[in-house]
């Protein structure tokens, strides 16, 4: 890895297999404020059969020999790996996270500037000349951006796998079933012209205005059935060519018949983003472009290979507008149209995935609320928002369900070799205390101040206890 991406690479400490003892400890202050005294005397019993000499916690030894093996750069890598391939949930919803993107222009126009975006941002990943990410003065890991785009999560037996294309150079455009190329760069790995994207999109509407069976709808199912139906009917034999092609694009263009109301605030645009027409898209690539008729878009994104933050970063960039039109004159991008054979056997496959897609969807409720007061307000009365944040999330549930429930905070490891998003836990007696009050009406403002600043001083904490939090999820 070299070039300016990758200058802190080198600097950037591995992430340490923390104590098991203190471990322990740490995970029996999380759990208690959940369990009644008889659960919790049950888990310290436990607790202290893990840590004995000759117990379970020996194990511990294996992840100080991993972390230190030659060429391991993180021991807790695989396993986040595996959380996410091995999980046979269908991806859509479930998995996938939708984001609407500002802006506005009609679907091919403001289709073929944000395809140009997108194909920017791999060049600049592709030569090594993404800045760095930096918190202050420390530096981040960039080893996910190779993966954001140019990736797809294959359907396998067991565990999904997540291949990388590096040298790939087209788009799959998708639309009432058709799936279509569209080569954006050039053989200096350089983007093509908006106005020739423009027109190659152009072409591709002309070409789908009738639909055909929409071989996307399969990525919707579990991910072992989706196995076996990919490898009966489309690893090998006349549709292989065409699977490749579609599974080694950058990314996926999902070009839209709905009209959602435009804007970022609309419960529409948000399940277009989420789910929308679920016929309509190939849900094992990482980065679907999704684009309406009236142009409101969005992406929908397989994360397996990368976090919110990097995610955050691209989309930034997306909305840069940077993107040059060139002459109108240009010629159109190369456009090419992928042919499946659809037997009988799987269109039936192809319909009962739509069915049971549709049905996901229904299930589901997506609301937008409103508030009256943001970060400033929270601020002038002396607390932390995302402590604030999480006693919501605290306090709804046990409104709910009147009892407290494990609750918990993304922390960033980036600042460790090939560090992800790591999962704390903030549920704490004075947690328990103020939910319990309020929803008795008895809440003291007081007490807001005192969790919320606990919330946030334990999120601060950030590496030394999100490390804490990786051993005892390997426990």
């Amino acid at each position: 890895m070299t070039g300016v991406m990758f200058r802190y690479q080198d600097t950037l400490p591995r992430l340490p297999v923390p104590d098991l003892e203190d471990t322990m400890g740490f995970y029996l202050d999380l759990v208690r404020p959940l369990l009644t005294e008889a659960e919790m005397s049950q888990t310290q019993r436990a607790a202290d059969d893990f840590v004995r000499p000759r117990g379970r916690g020996e194990e511990q030894r294996r992840l100080v020999s991993r972390r230190d093996a030659p060429g391991m750069a993180n021991w807790l890598e695989e396993f986040w790996d595996d959380w996410y391939l091995a999980d046979d949930t269908p991806i859509p919803i479930n998995v996938n996270p939708g984001v609407v993107i500002s802006g506005s222009g009609g679907q091919v126009a403001r289709a073929a500037r944000l395809v140009v975006e997108a194909a920017s941002f791999k060049s600049l990943v592709d030569r090594g000349e993404l800045a760095p990410d930096m918190d202050g003065d420390r530096p981040r890991c960039m080893f996910e951006y190779p993966r954001i785009l140019s990736s797809t999560r294959v359907p396998v037996a067991g565990r999904d796998r997540l291949d990388t294309y590096r040298d790939s150079r087209h788009i799959v455009v998708l639309m009432n079933g058709h799936i279509h190329t569209i080569e954006i760069l050039d053989g200096q790995n350089h983007p093509h012209p908006v106005a020739s994207i423009e027109r190659a999109l152009e072409e591709v509407t002309a070409r789908s205005r009738v639909p055909i069976a929409p071989i996307g709808a399969l990525t919707t199912l579990p991910r072992h059935r989706w196995a076996q139906i990919r490898s009966d009917h489309l690893v090998t034999g006349p549709n292989s060519g065409s699977l490749a092609q579609l599974e080694r694009a950058i990314l996926v263009l999902a070009l839209d018949t709905g009209r959602p109301p435009p804007g970022q605030t609309t419960v529409d645009a948000l399940r277009m983003a989420l789910h929308g027409d679920l016929r309509n898209r190939w849900f094992d690539k990482s980065i679907q472009l999704i684009v309406a008729s009236n142009g409101t878009a969005a992406l929908c994104v397989e994360h397996s290979g990368f976090d919110g933050s990097t995610l955050r970063r691209f989309t930034d960039h997306l909305m840069s507008n940077q993107a040059e039109s060139g002459s109108t004159s240009a010629p159109p991008s190369r456009v090419e149209e992928l042919k499946f054979e659809v037997p009988p056997a799987l269109a039936a496959e192809i319909d009962h995935a739509g069915a049971e897609a549709d049905r996901m969807a229904a299930s589901i409720d997506v609301a937008i609320v409103a508030c009256e007061f943001g970060v400033a307000h929270l601020r002038r009365f002396g607390m932390r928002p995302d402590g604030f944040i999480q006693m919501g999330f605290q306090l709804a549930y046990h409104q709910l369900y009147e009892r407290p429930a494990s609750t918990y905070e993304s922390v960033n490891m980036k600042h460790f070799l090939h560090g992800r998003t790591e999962a704390m836990r903030t549920v704490s007696p004075e947690s328990v205390e103020l939910t319990e009050a309020v929803s008795a009406g008895a809440g003291r403002g007081g007490c807001w101040k005192d969790c919320s600043a606990r919330q946030s001083r334990s999120t601060l904490a950030g590496s030394a206890a999100a490390s804490r939090v990786g051993g005892s999820t390997v426990i």
